[in-house]
C-alpha cells in the first residue's frame, strides 16, 4: 500500500504549491458483498443469502484544475465492511465476511448548481474471511485471505448546505471467481479449502455524508 500511495500521490506533488486544497470525510450505510456467482449445480439443493449491511468511512482531498472550475481532482482513503453473505449447498455453508481499505483516485464534476458527480479508481487491500460447516458432521473450518485488487467507484452528490453533501454511490473490487459453484468442482473438503482461497468480487451500494472542510 505504500507503493500505491507513493505512486498515486507523486503526480499530483506539483500541484500542491499553485492549487487550494479542499480536504473532505464522509461516512455511508447501504448493501454489499460478495458478487453473486452463476450456479451451475441445478441437480443440487442451494440457497444464497446475499446484499446484506454495509458501512464505511472515507477521507481525501480535492484540488482545484485548471482545465474548468467545475473540475476537481485528487485522491481518497477509505474502509468498507459488509456483514455475512451465505451460501449454502447441499448442507454445506459458506459464510463470506469482509473489508477492504482502498486508496483511490478521485475525479469531481460539477453538473448543475448543487449537484456533482464523482468517479473513483484506485486499488484496495481486500481481506475475505469464509466459514465453511458440513452441518452432517457439524464440522467447521475458517478460512482468511487477502490480496490487492483494482476497485473503481462513483457517486452521485446534492449539496445540501455550504459543507454537507448528501450523495448515493456504488462501487465495485474486481476479485476471483469462485470456483466452489461451478460445476465439476470438487465439494470434498480439500477441494473446499483451496477454493475458498479465492478472493471475490466485491461490490457495495450506498447512501453516505460527506462533509467538504
Amino acid at each position: 500500500m505504500r507503493i500505491a500511495l507513493l505512486a498515486l500521490l507523486i503526480p499530483l506533488a506539483p500541484s500542491f504549491a499553485f492549487a487550494d486544497i479542499h480536504p473532505y470525510a464522509g461516512v455511508n450505510l447501504g448493501i454489499g458483498g460478495i458478487e453473486g456467482m452463476d450456479i451451475e449445480y441445478n441437480d443440487l439443493n442451494y440457497s444464497q443469502e446475499s446484499g446484506k449491511f454495509s458501512w464505511g468511512v472515507n477521507s481525501g482531498f480535492l484540488l482545484d484544475s485548471n482545465i474548468s472550475d467545475k473540475f476537481q481532482y485528487g485522491a481518497e482513503i477509505s474502509y468498507t465492511s459488509y456483514a455475512t453473505n451465505k451460501n449454502e449447498i447441499e448442507g454445506i455453508s459458506f459464510d463470506y465476511d469482509g473489508y477492504n481499505i482502498a486508496l483511490m483516485g478521485v475525479a469531481r464534476y460539477q453538473l448543475f448548481e448543487s449537484w456533482s458527480v464523482m468517479s473513483k479508481l484506485g486499488l484496495a487491500h481486500t481481506v475475505q474471511e469464509v466459514g465453511i460447516k458440513v452441518h452432517r458432521r457439524n464440522e467447521s473450518r475458517t478460512v482468511s485471505e487477502s490480496e490487492i485488487l483494482p476497485k473503481i467507484g462513483i457517486e452521485l452528490a446534492y449539496n445540501a448546505t455550504e459543507n454537507l453533501d448528501i450523495l448515493f454511490g456504488i462501487d465495485h473490487i474486481f476479485g476471483d471467481e469462485i470456483k466452489t459453484f461451478k460445476r465439476g468442482s470438487d465439494l470434498n473438503e480439500q477441494g473446499l479449502l483451496k477454493n475458498s482461497s479465492d478472493v471475490a468480487s466485491v461490490s457495495t451500494m450506498y447512501l453516505g455524508l460527506k462533509y467538504n472542510f
